[in-house]
């Protein structure tokens, strides 16, 4: 009995072990999908008879990654662009305003420069390449389209950006022109209107040689911060009826930040011309998440439709902008984070350096938490200045890693007496309590002139309490 249940149990083993032989030499695929848009996308391994164990070892330690095959959605824009195999796929965004984004795990720059070569055959020409501590950007033309490519390989990424040409592009060295009329170049900080309490709205002009501006921001939605601004301009302007703003950068899409244009283009059009404005909201999406309400997105272009003639421009890590004898450099756009989904706003805005008489200002808006360490991965001590706009003013923002790093021994500080005493206490703001040449906006405004001389500072009270 005994030997006729083991001749049984040694026959169903036997079966079982043939079966599984079999079943290994049958062929087959494996399959695997991401959704990009509506459609998905799908990463095949080619059929073929199983090697035997030891083979199927040997393969698996010299075998490349899978790269992942991204279909497009029909009538996007990504279309028209050579496709990219180069390295694994890892994201799409729909960034609206027609804007695609495709995003590429990339550890070296092998991929981005083949795919130039494509760009190039593709029939799409160079506009402009930067190239930032090892990060390099350059950005396409064909048609009616706008290609930005980035590779930034401490963020182990490529990134192509697609866009209508109507999303604008960034101004050229050799499309510079103007006339050296010998002003002197400043910097004006200018207090925003508030409460002895509160203080939390930027602006930011620069006077260039030829006597125009540029402006980083206008404060809170107020006719008196617009007269204000107006007023401040116009002391210094050649002629104050025929004021030029050369450009005007808006951060993010905060009411304290874009929320004075409004006002100011309901009342200055005649008196004031605006050449370009400089920006970047993310999409809808992540503005509802940050509980922001969407009418931001098209409340700029509205106001914006009030100037003659002005252009709009999206702006994009590593543009450089050459406005008369002003160099922008673009150090950070939304498209730098890890997910299109932003809870939180801050994290949205876009973050430049100002050179003007070789003097680095960097310009940081209201640079949110999580983006200190995007910037400090990136770039490190290139974002080493000699004047900083402290982030947030002065509130939940910037690292202290960051404010150490760029290491600024002028302070300029967009916020309150009241609100800059709190924030002096905040470790993120220990580098500051020290400094030398620190400048709380409060209701002021500040006239600094480049390069920087403490002795010849001007500063006048715009606001009362």
């Amino acid at each position: 009995m005994k030997k006729e249940v083991f001749i049984k149990l040694e026959f169903a083993l036997s079966m079982i072990l043939l079966v599984s032989m079999v079943s290994a030499c049958v062929p087959g695929s494996t399959t695997t999908t991401e959704a990009v848009g509506t459609e998905s996308l799908t990463t095949e391994t080619p059929e073929t008879n199983a090697p035997t164990t030891e083979e199927q070892t040997a393969e698996e330690s010299t075998a490349e990654p899978e790269k992942v095959i991204y279909k497009v959605d029909e009538g996007s824009p990504l279309e028209n662009l050579p496709y990219y195999d180069y390295d694994a796929y890892k994201d799409y965004w729909d960034m609206e305003k027609g804007a695609e984004m495709l995003l590429f795990t990339a550890e070296s720059s092998d991929g981005y420069t083949r795919y130039l070569t494509d760009l190039t055959a593709a029939g799409f020409s160079l506009y402009a390449e930067n190239e930032i501590v090892g990060n390099l950007y350059s950005t396409w033309t064909k048609d009616e389209l706008i290609v930005t490519m980035m590779h930034m390989p401490n963020l182990n990424s490529t990134r192509i950006v697609v866009e209508p040409l109507s999303n604008g592009l960034a101004s050229r060295e050799s499309e510079n022109t103007y006339t050296d009329a010998g002003y002197e170049n400043l910097i004006l900080q200018i207090g925003t209107r508030s409460t002895i309490e509160k203080n939390y709205g930027m602006c930011y002009a620069y006077r260039l040689c030829d006597g125009s501006f540029i402006v980083a921001d206008m404060g809170y939605s107020d006719q008196v911060m617009a007269d204000r601004i107006y007023e401040t301009l116009a002391k210094y302007a050649p002629d104050p009826n025929n004021i030029v703003i050369a450009a005007f950068f808006v951060s993010h899409a905060h009411i304290d930040h874009y929320g004075g244009f409004e006002n100011f283009s309901e009342t200055y059009t005649d008196k004031v011309t605006i050449e370009k404005i400089i920006y970047n909201y993310h999409n809808e999406k992540s503005m509802a998440l940050a509980g922001v309400s969407t009418g931001a997105l098209y409340a700029l272009e509205d106001h914006a439709a009030k100037w003659d003639g002005v252009e709009l421009i999206e702006a994009h890590p590593g543009q450089e902008f050459f406005i008369r004898d002003a160099y922008i450099e673009m150090l950070y756009t939304w498209e730098m984070f890890e997910t299109d989904e932003i809870p939180y706003l801050n994290n949205s805005g876009i973050i430049f350096s100002v050179t003007l008489e070789n003097t680095k200002i960097m310009q940081l808006g209201d640079c949110g938490p999580l983006v200190s360490p995007i910037l400090l991965t990136a770039y490190g001590d290139y974002l080493d200045s000699d004047i900083i706009q402290v982030a947030h003013h002065g509130l939940i923002g910037a690292t202290a890693e960051l404010n150490a790093e760029i290491n600024a021994e002028v302070i300029l500080y967009p916020s309150s007496d009241f609100n800059f005493r709190r924030c002096q206490r905040d470790p993120r703001n220990e580098i500051f309590r020290d400094a030398e040449f620190i400048y709380p906006a409060d209701k002021y405004v500040y006239m600094i002139p480049l390069p920087f001389d403490a002795e010849r500072i001007e500063r006048w009270e715009i606001f009362e309490y």
